[in-house]
């Protein structure tokens, strides 16, 4: 995948930069807590401008949020009105049934009403101070008094910002101010932020403002309050021209809305873009002036020479970046379209920028390219340190020092929870991370550009993340380091160097002191980076930074060496198990049947209410021995009920009488995905996943985009490939995370991996990229001379495949077929033919998630679609200035060592597998394996006729359509679509009978067919006349046949004709992926 766009791209033109996913400046390693009073916000520019909030003895501090809702679930409700023109309308609801607690507030809804009913939710406010799970209903009753709809929390974004105005954007003070600044402005002013802005009962209230601290005249107001309404903001700008008129351009808005605003000041006078959108006419304008002598930021605050007015702003700043040089066009529409993908903010279908894509053009602003290179790496490193000041307090405030030690000076700690010496106060809820930074030894070249850092990397070393198709789960990613000791002043790593009376040269080098103090390093973030130093010294190296977790820190002989690995490291099986191993035990023994105010025990102690609402919650499922059982108890309650109609559960044996569990027997509580006969609601691979990485394993939410919408989203994997196919699985006995997940993964079809990168776990399924355009063509032209091997991957090919299906038992062996109830066998039996490999070679997958036949097919088929053709393996070498390639990327290769049969240079559809940068050749290593998918059904949608079958001029019939044009294009058909399989042709049935049909037990079913018979017995089904001609829609009439039935006949004389029905639908081949047209 391209890489992104991020504002390191222009940074030289950048002039102030607040991020709100990364406060701190440290790469969201250190965030503070949500809610936490919030006192200061770094910026990431290259002037560091110091921001801080009013002192706080007079004002509240604004709050530091990172996440709001991304989806809202609706159930119930009726009487909404569907009329033309309000369906859709904003709906205002709160959090039910009592007010909002502390730090939630309204949300802004639209809705699709369908018969009176809410049936989902289009679109969401800016919102924070809620969690998943969350109940909101409608302020003012949208419904006439009848049943209202429950709205309820069912997924968060990753939306950082700061937050002020508290509940309804009234009530609290709060507002940040930047130091004062003596750099002259010039006459070119661009200020982009994406924010949500909330009204306020007063007008002319900025929401960012430029103080002319200086003259007090040419103040700049971005976005105001508009005119005391309650409900609209102004989107503009208020500035003095050089006449010494104050002019004023604002649009009324909905306030509590998420926007991307863009104004730019120069001397052709002021553009304001709303979501890219121009929203002033272009005329000649007056020109701005702007301060020139000293002035300063103000955010949520109205510029004033008195900045501690109460007149303060309200809403959520995402992120604002402000450029002092103009943009290109180009690099305008990457602005917008960062900041839309980031925060999930659509841009106006109207804009230029619409839809706008945020790749970068080039890697390391072109210091890539130049000859000759000069490479530069950096490790940085980001460990626990604590957020206090040694020995102030702050009387319990949040987000302030709140340290009670009392050593003297010079005995202070070092910050670090090992040396505390208040460990009852010990606070990462602000920042909490310190920043060590390590570079390769490149001279004075850095001064002023990294500080605090030390050239001390001696060498970095690495073993690629590899995706092995088919497994569910790459091969994992490491990386070692190894610095170079040396002894330090302690001026980067010790707060009060100062006080202390030693010479930190003498006393121990670097690495051991940093280690001693330090002892809880492992699973802390460390980034490594790969860039360069371009023409004019800057170091270019954000585009090649790498993100791992610590293994391991070793130092010997002078040398400290860091082992690293990737974050998915962490569901490995020596860290994380699923379900949670638990403690708990029967206090006495069990029998069968329904058993209520079962005690349970842990630690040899009875267990209390408190421990197992902990543990088991209020309801579940857990195991004892070889039996699942369906639990409930009271919230209160220090006890659990088993009901005899909720024991063995997921297939398992009930215990039999007289049997007894003996007391002290483990009681394990299980994680559940779906149903045991794949029922109810469907749970996607993309959320059990994400469930046992996120919630079991405690894997970094962060590094993992399960919502609709930016880089490597789940969700929109899910949506193209994967919809349809459910997961029903229970976990009763402990085992690794990421076992669980490769088995997962490959029952549908998906691999998971690391990208070091852009710090994200990957699921991809496994199936073509649609879109050609976007995949990139590497040729001979960029890679290394000599550097192409080709291995033909023999045991990779695949002549059938075995998918075994529909557990019996969840608490059996998973890898036996004889526990599963179904089989599905793909063969290319052709492939198998001694004219061409004259052997099987098979695939084997025990997919005991998954119950339906569908899936089964599907997944079955496309592996026998990519590997029944030898694939082949690839690797070779791209210099690092050419187009780099990612893993999980697909690519053309074409070049001269891969021809055709008769000779001619053709290309092939590559995916890769692993890229390892070498920093010694400076290339990338790469290794790809050919992508074949068989060919492409393009699909069409029939009419509801007879003719569809002839389209195109085929002369196909409902018994066998796929001839003319459909014996190679798929067509939707109908999802009920019946075929049959005569078992026993009866006896005594005359022509034309109307036979009529019903299941070995149960009720009599539609079904019409016709038939040959001779002798009374039926020798043949020849159609089923109920399934509708085209497939077009499905067959209401055949919804109620399970996917495969035996079924008895009998007509108005015959009886005893048995028939066994599949129930499925009908498309050309079973080949995926359509294309629907």
């Amino acid at each position: 995948m391209s890489r992104l766009w991020n504002p390191h791209q222009v940074y030289s033109k950048i002039a102030l930069w607040l991020d709100g996913n990364d406060p701190n400046g440290n790469n969201s390693h250190g965030l503070p807590d949500e809610g936490i009073a919030f006192d200061s916000w770094k910026d990431k520019s290259k002037n560091n401008v110091k921001f801080s909030a009013f002192p706080f003895s007079q004002f509240n501090n604004p709050e530091f949020v990172i996440e709001q809702i991304a989806e809202l679930s609706v159930s119930g409700g009726a009487g909404y009105d569907n009329s033309s023109g309000t369906a859709g309308r904003h709906l205002e609801i709160e959090l039910a049934p009592v007010s909002p607690s502390a730090g939630s507030d309204k949300v802004f809804v639209n809705y699709t009403v369908v018969s009176g009913a809410v049936t989902e939710v289009t679109s969401i406010s800016g919102n924070h101070g809620y969690k998943v799970g969350d109940t909101l209903l409608e302020v003012v009753d949208q419904n006439s008094g009848n049943t209202n709809c429950v709205f309820t929390v069912a997924k968060l974004h990753r939306k950082g910002a700061i937050v002020s105005g508290g509940q309804n954007g009234n009530g609290s003070i709060d507002s940040l101010e930047s130091e004062v600044l003596s750099k002259p402005l010039g006459s070119y002013l661009r200020v982009v932020f994406a924010a949500n802005i909330r009204a306020r009962d007063y007008s002319n209230i900025s929401f960012i403002g430029l103080d002319d601290t200086s003259s007090g005249t040419n103040d700049v107001f971005f976005c105001q309050d508009d005119s005391g309404n309650d409900n609209k903001v102004g989107i503009g700008v208020k500035y003095r021209s050089s006449g010494g008129q104050l002019h004023t351009y604002m649009q009324q808005s909905d306030e509590n809305v998420p926007h991307i605003v863009s104004v730019t000041l120069d001397s052709d006078g002021f553009k304001v873009h709303l979501d890219g959108q121009s929203i002033f006419t272009p005329v000649p304008y007056p020109d701005p002036v702007l301060p020139q002598s000293t002035y300063r930021w103000t955010i949520f605050n109205n510029v004033s020479t008195n900045p501690y007015v109460t007149l303060k702003s309200a809403g959520m700043l995402h992120e604002m970046l402000v450029f002092d040089e103009p943009l290109s066009d180009e690099d305008s529409q990457s602005v917008h379209g960062y900041l839309s993908q980031k925060y999930h903010i659509p841009l106006n279908s109207f804009s230029k920028y619409y839809e706008a894509t945020a790749y970068a053009n080039s890697l390391f602003n072109g210091a890539n390219k130049i000859s000759p290179r000069q490479p530069i790496q950096v490790v940085k490193m980001y460990l626990d340190f604590c957020d206090n000041v040694y020995g102030q307090t702050s009387s319990g405030q949040s987000g302030r020092s709140n340290c009670t030690a009392t050593s003297d000076a010079g005995n202070e700690c070092y910050n670090t929870r090992h040396t505390c010496q208040d460990l009852n106060n010990f606070r990462l809820s602000t920042s909490g991370k310190k920043t060590y930074t390590f570079t390769s030894e490149v001279g004075s070249t850095l001064v002023g550009q990294l500080p605090n850092s030390h050239p001390a990397l001696i060498k970095i070393t690495s073993a690629p993340v590899e995706i092995v198709p088919t497994k569910g789960v790459s091969l994992r990613g490491s990386i070692n380091i190894e610095l170079r000791d040396f002894v330090s002043t302690d001026s980067d790593s010790d707060p009060y160097t100062t006080t202390r009376n030693i010479i930190a040269l003498e006393n121990g080098t670097y690495f051991s002191k940093l280690i001693q103090r330090n002892p809880h390093y492992i699973n802390r973030p460390i980034e490594i980076y790969d860039g360069y130093i371009d023409y004019d010294g800057k170091i270019q190296i954000n585009d090649g930074k790498k993100e791992y977790i610590i293994d391991s820190l070793q130092l010997s002989a002078n040398t400290l060496k860091i082992k690293c690995k990737d974050p998915m490291s962490l569901a490995d099986e020596l860290k994380a198990k699923v379900p949670t191993p638990s403690k708990f035990s029967l206090k006495v023994a069990m029998g069968h049947g329904t058993k209520n105010n079962q005690v349970l025990r842990i630690n040899n102690l009875d267990a209390t209410a408190a421990q197992l609402e902990s543990y088991f919650g209020t309801t579940g499922h857990c195991r004892i021995e070889k039996e699942i059982i369906k639990y409930s108890r009271n919230a209160g309650d220090a006890h659990i009920d088993f009901v005899e109609s909720n024991r063995g559960a997921w297939g398992s044996k009930e215990l039999a009488s007289p049997d007894e569990y003996d007391a002290g027997e483990l009681v394990q509580k299980c994680v559940v995905f779906g149903e045991y006969d794949g029922s109810g609601d469907i749970v996607t691979i993309n959320d059990a996943a994400y469930e046992l990485l996120v919630t079991e394993a405690k894997v970094p939410a962060k590094a993992i985009n399960n919502a609709s919408g930016g880089q490597y989203s789940w969700a929109d994997q899910k949506s193209q490939w994967l919809s349809s196919y459910r997961v029903d699985a229970i976990f009763s006995e402990p085992k690794d995370v990421n076992k669980q997940i490769s088995q997962l993964g490959s029952m549908v079809g998906v691999n998971f991996f690391y990208d070091d990168l852009t710090s994200q776990i990957v699921m991809r399924a496994e199936t073509p990229e649609l879109d050609s355009s976007v995949i990139n063509t590497i040729d001979d032209s960029q890679i290394v001379e000599h550097s192409v091997k080709f291995i033909n991957s023999e045991k990779e090919r695949v002549s059938r495949v075995y998918y075994y299906y529909n557990f019996r038992d969840h608490t059996e062996d998973r890898d036996k077929p004889r526990n599963f109830k179904n089989l599905y066998v793909a063969i290319d039996a052709d492939g198998e033919l001694p004219v061409e490999y004259g052997k099987e070679s098979s695939k084997t997958i025990y997919a005991y998630g998954i119950t339906d036949t569908s899936t089964a097919t599907s997944v079955s088929q496309r592996i026998l679609s990519r590997f029944k053709v030898t694939p082949k393996t690839v690797t070779f070498e791209l210099d690092a200035a050419n187009t780099n390639i990612t893993t999980g990327d697909h690519f053309f290769l074409n070049t001269r060592h891969i021809v055709d049969f008769n000779g001619v240079p053709t290309t092939l559809e590559m995916q890769c597998l692993s890229s390892q940068f070498d920093s010694k050749k400076q290339v990338n290593k790469i290794k790809a394996k050919q992508f074949r998918f068989g060919t492409l059904n393009t699909a069409g949608i029939a009419a509801d006729d007879v003719a569809a079958f002839s389209t195109g001029g085929g002369t196909g019939t409902e018994l066998a359509p796929y001839t003319g044009v459909r014996s190679s294009n798929a067509y939707l058909s109908d999802a009920n679509h019946i075929t049959v399989e005569l078992l026993d042709g009866g006896q005594g049935f005359g022509n034309s009978e109307t036979i009529t049909f019903s299941p070995a037990s149960g009720a009599t079913r539609s079904l019409a067919v016709t038939y040959t018979q001779s002798g009374g017995v039926v020798q043949s089904i020849d159609s089923v006349s109920s399934n509708l001609a085209s497939g077009a829609l499905p067959t209401v009439v055949h919804n109620g046949y399970a996917e495969t039935e035996i079924l008895l006949g009998a007509g108005s004389s015959g009886t005893g004709l048995q028939i066994k029905i599949t129930k499925r639908a009908r498309m050309s081949g079973a080949q995926e992926p359509y294309t629907v047209a």
